[in-house]
Order: structure tokens, then C-alpha cells, then sequence
């Protein structure tokens, strides 16, 4: 039996969280993108993402943004 796999990409790059997006979902993740770090932390509360790709760079990112 294969478990779900879920992604969540946080990332302000429409044409890299597209192209990301693509790239997961051909080799049978689900995937949920999002722009902020905001939208990011409710996205998470809702979807329990098996990995999330997260961008540092994001404004209001930090490593510990992702953790809690």
C-alpha cells in the first residue's frame, strides 16, 4: 500500500511554485502552493503536509517560521 504523499510550496515565485508544483504532482504528490508565509502557516494547519519546500528569503521567514 503507498501512503500520500503531500507537498506544500511556500514561495513568492509564481513561475518557480508553478514549474515546482508540475514537477511534484508528475511523480504523484498532491500539492498546495502559496505565496506568503502567512498564507503558509494556515495552509499547514489545514492540508498536514507530508514536506513543505519553503523559501528563506520570503519577507517574515526565518527558520523558526518554519517549525512553529
Amino acid at each position: 500500500m503507498q501512503m500520500s504523499r503531500s507537498l506544500l510550496i511556500i514561495d513568492g515565485d509564481p513561475s518557480f511554485r508553478a514549474g515546482a508544483a508540475r514537477f511534484f504532482r508528475e511523480r504523484g504528490y498532491t500539492v498546495r502552493d502559496v505565496e506568503s508565509v502567512e498564507k503558509g502557516h494556515e495552509e499547514v494547519g489545514r492540508m498536514k503536509p507530508s514536506f513543505v519546500l519553503f523559501d528563506l528569503g520570503l519577507k517574515g521567514s526565518s527558520s523558526e517560521s518554519v517549525s512553529t
